[in-house]
């Protein structure tokens, strides 16, 4: 009976461990990025929108690597592209939203420890999905002298 017990202990240990790796993060820098920033916006207008832009743009050379989405500021959001080898993101805010758009962000459990401005982008490489941790800084918006 107690070899019955270790081995069914053996097996739900090792089931266990299978799930906590399952969001690993790359040690070795698997993607670099040419540049990656957010700008956070509030829209001018009363009822415009707030939120946080994503951009990722990685050098070519990591050209055998789909961007999937980042995990930012205690939230999830996909990844697209807009043009060749640049991603983008949207992490919608709290404030100046009509009463009628007040939808709040996707409540996604977040697998990762992050400090303020850290990011762990997922992305595809030989089908196979992966995380890596980079520093995010803030890029503030330029305004235009009219």
């Amino acid at each position: 009976m107690k070899i019955i017990s270790v081995i069914f202990l053996v097996f739900t240990l090792s089931g266990c461990s299978g799930t906590k790796n399952q969001y690993k993060i790359e040690q070795e820098e698997t993607v670099s990025f040419k540049e990656a920033y957010y700008q956070e916006w509030v829209a001018g207008v009363e009822g415009g929108g707030s939120g946080l832009n994503i951009y990722l743009e990685p050098f070519a050379s990591d050209s055998n690597v789909e961007l999937k989405g980042i995990y930012f500021r205690e939230n999830y959001t996909e990844l697209r592209t807009k043009k060749e080898n640049s991603y983008h993101g949207f992490i919608r805010g709290e404030v100046n939203w009509k009463e009628e758009d007040n939808k709040e962000n996707q409540e996604v459990e977040i697998p990762f420890s992050l400090k303020k401005n850290e990011a762990v982008v997922s992305f595809l490489q030989k089908g196979k999905l992966k995380y890596i941790k980079i520093e995010l800084p803030e890029k503030k918006l330029e305004m235009v002298p009219q």
